[in-house]
């Protein structure tokens, strides 16, 4: 191997290095850390679907006998 290829594996080193120091800033969790293990949601649970709009016929409607 010529110099050219010590500079590569050193820059990779480098690289590496920098790119696990920038996700453990980041504050993400790892996939395999135990102790992300069995804690419950910050959501609270599984996510709520959205209300579904409702339309005018599904309101009641005031007849003439109820005004008075």
């Amino acid at each position: 191997v010529k110099w050219g290829g010590y500079i590569l594996m050193i820059a990779a080193i480098f690289e590496t290095v920098f790119a696990v120091m920038n996700f453990m800033a980041s504050g993400e969790k790892l996939a395999w850390d135990a102790t992300a293990l069995n804690k419950p949601a910050a959501a609270g649970g599984a996510p709520v679907p959205p209300a579904q709009p409702t339309s005018q016929t599904d309101q009641p409607t005031a007849s003439s006998s109820d005004q008075v």
